[in-house]
């Protein structure tokens, strides 16, 4: 994506060079739908980020499973179990072959006659039968699993363009940050098959949102653009040399694998290809991911450049004014549902 930097004077001369009248007219079109759009920046009772998260959260260890703990014998204690192991079988061997072992007539009384019929002289007792283990419920699936959709209602899809400092008008120009609005997304990450995954994002060009007061000061500027600067910075923004959203409504991503998300929370790594300007490039985007509730909340940012999409940064006065080809695109992301 690229965008603009300018200065006042030179905006007005800008305005100037490409005619008053479509200007204006491009200006007061585009101040309406800033105007509109800015009333949508989301805005969380909660900041799901508040407690750092590392590269990769372990999970916690499972409790211990339930059943019979092993038991080992102490070296004296087998060799006692052995000597009354002996003592048994020594008194087992005195009883003459052919004859009853002591003990085994039943001289109780009203036993003379012998065993009852049917009944047998020496029953043995059955062995003791181990209890029935009841099943173990399978605990409950944690880590990025599921399908996963996201919009600009509770999430944040931005791109920062910078200045080129090195520029002779620099100290005039702005870095600037765009806020994607109106856009979709959705994650299907089936069981965490990561030759599964799908992930693809689709943000309309045309309805780009520049340089509003919340979206500059969430990535760290200091100073706010007036409407009509913003308004001048959006023509050149869609203009046929940058972003060209008369003939390329959309910008998408749509990924080839992703790998991670094992655990309540860690790092996601989504590779795919972007397309922007009609232009195709591979891209692999790094992502701190945490699970709360029923959400799925992603943070992370994706450095691309112009050239990787065959256009050059935007230049004005002879490269008096001129952006960097470095953009960096962020991303903080909520889901509204889980399925």
């Amino acid at each position: 994506m690229n965008y603009l930097n300018h200065s006042a004077p030179l905006g007005l001369l800008a305005l100037a060079l490409c005619g008053i009248t479509g200007c204006a007219q491009q200006a007061e079109q585009a101040a309406t739908a800033n105007q509109e759009e800015a009333a949508s920046f989301p805005d969380r009772e909660f900041d799901p980020w508040a407690e750092p998260v590392g590269e990769e959260t372990p999970e916690e260890a499972p409790e211990e499973a339930a059943g019979e703990r092993v038991y080992f014998p102490s070296p004296e204690e087998r060799e006692a179990a052995n000597e009354r192991a002996a003592e048994a079988n020594e008194g087992n061997n005195e009883a003459t072959p052919g004859e009853e072992a002591p003990g085994s007539e039943d001289n109780s009384p009203g036993n003379e006659g012998g065993a009852e019929e049917g009944q047998e002289e020496n029953p043995q007792e059955p062995e003791p039968q181990p209890e029935p283990r009841e099943e173990e419920p399978e605990p409950p699936r944690t880590g990025v699993h599921g399908d996963y959709d996201f919009d600009d209602g509770d999430s944040l899809l931005y791109v920062q363009v910078f200045k080129d400092e090195s520029a002779f008008a620099s100290g005039f120009a702005h870095n600037h940050a765009i806020r994607a609005s109106n856009w979709e997304g959705q994650l299907s990450y089936p069981d965490g098959r990561a030759q599964d995954c799908e992930l693809t994002v689709s943000l309309p060009v045309n309805e780009l949102i520049v340089d509003e007061p919340q979206m500059r000061r969430r990535v760290g500027y200091d100073d706010e653009l007036s409407q009509s600067q913003r308004n001048e910075i959006r023509g050149h923004m869609l203009a046929e040399n940058q972003l060209n959203g008369e003939r390329f409504s959309e910008i998408t991503f749509t990924a080839t694998s992703c790998s991670g998300g094992e655990a309540a929370a860690g790092r996601l790594t989504v590779r795919g290809n972007m397309v922007i300007r009609g232009e195709s490039s591979p891209v692999t985007i790094s992502l701190q991911y945490r699970i709360i509730e029923d959400s799925l909340y992603l943070r992370g940012e994706l450095p691309i450049t112009h050239a990787q999409f065959g256009f050059s940064p935007y230049r004005a006065f002879g490269g008096a004014v001129r952006n960097q080809d470095r953009l960096v695109i962020g991303f903080d992301l909520q889901s509204n549902t889980r399925n």
